[in-house]
């Protein structure tokens, strides 16, 4: 087996070198691809090992609930059913009962609010993020 994962770590480096040529040349489709074929390989490893030295990513808490019923009831929703009921409309009221009821079933999830220590580094790397696109674009323009 180790012969096995370490050709596949072979293959996925391989693969990581190829990864900055195609967003230089400014070729989507390939750029697309390889990072499909990367996250491929990584599952034929152990799930240990795929994330063997990666550091530990944490998504930010976040909390599930249900909505609240004056939140789905608001009194648009009210009036459409009022609407339907009142007028004979069967097609209208069939939709605002499976609106509601799938709406009433699904939870929510409300992420916790970043804060301003969060969100700076999260700009910063939006903003260099866009740099990065930016000069890209500029040079495959020089090379066309």
């Amino acid at each position: 087996m180790p012969i096995r994962t370490e050709l596949i770590e072979q293959r996925i480096d391989g693969l990581t070198v190829d990864l900055g040529p195609a967003v230089q040349s400014g070729n989507g489709a390939r750029f697309f691809m390889l990072l499909s074929l990367i996250a491929s390989n990584q599952t034929m490893l152990r799930p240990e090992t795929a994330t063997a030295g990666q550091g530990e990513f944490t998504l930010p808490p976040m909390a599930l609930n249900y909505p609240v019923q004056d939140e789905i009831y608001s009194p648009a929703v009210a009036e459409r059913f009022n609407q339907a009921v009142h007028q004979g409309f069967g097609g209208d009221f069939a939709y605002l009962n499976s609106y509601l009821g799938a709406v009433s079933e699904r939870p929510v999830m409300r992420t916790a609010n970043l804060t301003q220590g969060m969100q700076e580094p999260m700009l910063q790397a939006g903003q260099l993020m866009t740099a990065e696109v930016e000069q890209s674009r500029q040079s495959w323009i020089a090379a066309a």
